[in-house]
């Protein structure tokens, strides 16, 4: 009998468990919250804690479902999307309104390309008088700036008067939006095969890195002109689905990027340059630049990359007091710094400081040879 009674007692507690559990999540699906989660429908503030961990479990359930979902069509599709199309879809032939004239003579092997937006004048102008420099610049190296066509009439109008006077100025027909990015990164490729088919290497730099163009030649000697794409290496990044750099699944359907190399900088022989360009004919494109061109296309292609500590992804401060940092940074065999900062003018103050302390290594160096005297012993 009391067995009876201890067997009804344990239903009764499992059934009132099993009602209170569906009647809170009946008041979690049909009481609406505000957009911000901050006040419900009765002006209440807040959410219950008991709410708060039923969403998070149904977040996380959704989120391992998502995973779950990209992981299948890894295996069912990636066979599929990393393959050339059989016709073009995209045929990148826009006309090119401004170009250097004799830029890339026979003597030429190396081409810089900086991506810029025609509102940075303060960084390009930094730029020509550090790195980009007839100083700093070895011979055999020729350093450009790209843009697409500005959405105001007097910014175009400005952006020609800088061409005719530096004669280093590429645009493009398409317009020079954030969503574009990748038509500028393509043009990079295209120009350079198209105007500068002797060069060996083509580089592609962003405005906010510093590039220690002495050291170029030493570099680029050791490497064989041939399949190169090099730069600092990202693995396992996963596809952001919100935010600025958003892609959706409708256009790429996994939850990782094949390995690539950050856009900040990176280096790829020509006839590399060539092969990529050629193949985005025949691909979808992506917004993500960088993971687009030295990732997918890429893969598609069978070019392997190759990552490079001489390249540093970032090297942010927003205090400038950073010198004896930068130096030893700049004393060894790196290539590219990524300059992090929180403005224009603050960039190019970051970007001064850094020549001012290489043109310093630059005169140890040539008194101490490749070891700072801090390291002689």
């Amino acid at each position: 009998m009391r067995r009876l009674k201890l067997t009804q007692k344990l239903v009764l507690s499992f059934l009132s468990i099993l009602v209170s559990y569906f009647l809170i999540s009946w008041i979690l699906y049909h009481k609406p919250f505000d957009k911000h989660g901050l006040t419900n429908t009765d002006g209440h503030r807040g959410k219950s804690s008991i709410q708060t961990a039923l969403q998070g479990t149904l977040y996380d359930n959704e989120k391992r479902e998502n995973r779950q979902q990209d992981r299948i069509l890894d295996f069912e599709t990636e066979k599929n999307f990393f393959t050339t199309r059989s016709s073009i879809i995209n045929p990148l032939n826009h006309s090119l309104l401004i170009s250097p004239r004799d830029f890339c003579g026979n003597d030429v092997t190396i081409l810089i390309v900086v991506l810029s937006e025609f509102t940075n004048l303060v960084r390009r102008k930094t730029i020509r008088n550090t790195w980009a420099s007839t100083l700093e610049k070895p011979e055999g190296v020729r350093i450009a700036f790209i843009f697409g066509q500005q959405s105001a009439k007097k910014w175009n109008d400005r952006l020609e008067e800088e061409s005719q006077k530096y004669q280093d100025i590429i645009k493009y027909d398409f317009p020079d939006i954030y969503s574009n990015l990748i038509l500028k990164s393509l043009s990079i490729l295209r120009w350079a095969t198209d105007h500068c088919k002797n060069v060996n290497f083509v580089m592609k730099v962003d405005d906010d890195v510093f590039i220690m163009t002495s050291r170029l030649h030493s570099y680029f000697e050791r490497l064989y002109p041939k399949r190169i794409l090099r730069g600092h290496y990202n693995a396992h990044y996963t596809v952001l689905r919100d935010g600025k750099w958003l892609v959706t699944r409708d256009q790429y359907p996994f939850s990782e990027f094949p390995p690539y190399i950050a856009g900040g900088a990176y280096i790829m022989s020509l006839d590399v340059a060539e092969t990529l360009f050629e193949a985005a004919k025949r691909v979808p494109l992506l917004p993500i630049e960088d993971a687009f061109i030295t990732g997918i296309l890429a893969k598609i292609t069978g070019i392997t990359i190759f990552s490079d500590g001489q390249f540093l992804t970032q090297f942010a401060h927003e205090n400038l007091e950073i010198q004896s940092t930068i130096c030893s940074k700049s004393y060894g065999s790196v290539l590219a710094i990524l300059l992090g900062a929180p403005d224009e003018h603050s960039i190019s103050k970051l970007m001064l400081l850094v020549n001012k302390c290489y043109r310093e290594v630059q005169r140890l160096q040539a008194l101490y040879g490749p070891k700072p005297p801090w390291r002689q012993h």
